[in-house]
């Protein structure tokens, strides 16, 4: 209690820590089945956690307040965009890692001691952005091929067999190649960016 009352006090309830025992966050009460954290910062006042899917933030007005805030925001629906690291200055106590999720901009307050972890899950972001941008690229080149073959095809069967066919072919192709481009889970581009 004593450390959330100075933490309030000096300005300091929202400085960040990379969070080594990955067991103790409070976000893994809030994840869903098969999902893991891979790397989180924690402050007393807010929790950052970076899971295979999605982004859970943890958060209370104070470092004393037992009140918290759960925010999920899920990678496939929401792409990470925009990832910057403002390093430290002589008198800072911190630098920040900010990046926009959706429609959300996420600023990561984290402790001056721990700039090199910081620059490192800067990394870890930009390959998520970055291969979200790409999965975004590969779908709208689909969506515009789809169209094109659309308009190039003709109904040459009276029956309208060849029709029902092409429709339940055409479906599948673009269900599969949504699942390919729009996928839940990241863990295979996190774990190697975090490999490196």
């Amino acid at each position: 209690m004593k450390i959330g009352v100075v933490s309030d006090l000096t300005g300091g309830a929202d400085i960040c820590s990379p969070v080594a025992d990955l067991s103790s966050l409070q976000a893994n009460a809030y994840l869903s089945v098969g999902e893991t954290v891979l790397f989180a910062f924690s402050s007393p006042k807010e929790e950052y956690s970076f899971t295979n899917e999605a982004l859970i933030t943890i958060c209370g007005e104070s470092a004393m307040s037992s009140k918290r805030m759960v925010n999920r925001i899920e990678y496939q629906t929401e792409p990470v965009r925009n990832v910057r690291f403002e390093t430290c200055g002589i008198t800072d106590r911190d630098c920040e890692l900010k990046f926009g999720i959706g429609a959300k901009e996420i600023s990561i307050d984290i402790a001056k001691a721990e700039v090199v972890a910081g620059q490192r899950f800067y990394r870890v972001l930009l390959e998520l952005s970055r291969k979200q941008i790409e999965n975004l690229r590969r779908w709208d080149f689909a969506k515009l091929a789809l169209d094109a073959s659309v308009r190039s095809m003709t109904v040459q069967d009276a029956t309208g067999k060849m029709l029902v066919e092409q429709a339940s072919n055409v479906h599948a192709w673009y269900a599969q190649l949504f699942e390919q481009t729009n996928p839940r889970d990241y863990r295979a581009v996190l774990e190697t960016a975090l490999a490196r």
